[in-house]
């Protein structure tokens, strides 16, 4: 590429630099074995050949939309080495996935993968059993002849208009238009409610535990719902992971030993009163017995400190020792966890 640019001395001098760099980072990755992501293929399709483990293994492939070239590289060395490879699509009930995919087609990308293992295949001598197919049209989690059940086959299908026969005033599926978040979850509390109460299919009433409420971006919805579901007292469970990072009595409890770390600083001090909020019952808790304990008031904003002669020292857990514990000894049994207001 440097010298396809000649004519321009400013780009070429930039890319002959690049080119260094690159020769340079690549000899110390030699020098050191490191491996990037985009080398862990490469360096991968070497060592196949050469593996016991994976002589007369089963391999499965599960989750997967496509492969990069350097993946199918690996593939390969795999189905050379390995006695059987097994792998799952996402694709429609009687489609033949060998077709020539079209690009408007739902599953045009299943189509290109599989294709293109059976390439593979046929160079590596690869012997492709019958596709078995997991399930049949009709049945699955939907109901046979419900809504859900014709959407699910009929959306973004192109060629598929047969209309949905109609179940009289019965009607599943309802779409909503609201102007925020907050206005989709006070219609979602409105409607758990109504389903609560009543049935519209002539059925039992639901119970809160029959319904789950699913929002694609859950983090844009989550403050809203958890508000409309208090004020409408309805029990509601987030199936989502939190930090225990998040929670405020582990920051209370780390930010309580902070204070012994650091020698009672300011820094340390306020931390630990934004935790616990505007309690005075924590500033009891922190300076109990300043004459006993040898603490006396700070210079600033009367945080308290240790006395301690010559140079400041860090207290750690091990040389704080019966400090640490008539920290944690001392602490009210009515004291509240939760971020003050």
């Amino acid at each position: 590429m440097v010298s396809e640019c000649s004519g321009r001395p400013v780009l070429a001098q930039k890319l002959a630099q690049l080119s260094v760099l690159r020769e340079k980072y690549r000899q110390f990755q030699e020098a050191h074995q490191m491996q990037t992501a985009e080398t862990v293929p490469e360096a991968l399709c070497g060592r196949i050949p050469a593996s016991r483990m994976l002589e007369g293994s089963r391999i499965y492939l599960d989750g997967f939309t496509g492969f990069t070239p350097a993946q199918l590289d690996v593939l390969s060395g795999l189905m050379r080495k390995a006695e059987r490879v097994t792998a799952a699509f996402t694709i429609d009930a009687g489609t033949n996935a060998f077709s020539r995919p079209r690009e408007e087609e739902l599953f045009a990308l299943t189509k290109k993968t599989v294709q293109a293992l059976g390439r593979i295949a046929a160079e590596t001598g690869t012997v492709i059993e019958p596709t078995l197919v997991m399930k049949q049209s009709g049945t699955g989690r939907f109901s046979e002849g419900s809504e859900l059940q014709y959407l699910e086959a009929h959306l973004f299908r192109p060629g598929r208009r047969n209309p949905f026969p109609g179940q009289g005033d019965r009607h599943q599926i309802r779409i909503l238009s609201c102007a925020n978040p907050a206005e989709e979850a006070q219609a979602a509390v409105a409607w758990i409610r109504r389903l609560t109460r009543t049935n519209e299919n002539g059925g039992e009433t639901l119970r809160y535990r029959d319904i789950a409420v699913v929002a694609g971006d859950f983090p844009t919805y989550a403050e809203h719902l958890r508000r409309a579901f208090g004020r409408a007292e309805i029990p509601y469970f987030v199936d989502r992971s939190v930090p225990v990072t998040l929670n405020p009595a582990f920051e209370f409890v780390r930010a309580a030993f902070a204070i012994l770390d650091a020698n009672y600083s300011y820094e340390s001090m306020m931390a630990f009163f934004r935790m616990t909020g505007r309690r005075w019952t924590f500033w009891k808790t922190i300076c109990w017995q300043p004459a006993s304990a040898g603490i006396r008031p700070g210079r600033r904003g009367g945080a308290a400190r240790q006395e301690t002669a010559g140079r400041k020292r860090s207290l750690s857990l091990r040389n704080c020792g019966k400090r640490s514990r008539s920290v944690l000894n001392h602490l009210p049994a009515s004291a509240d966890f939760r971020q003050g207001s």
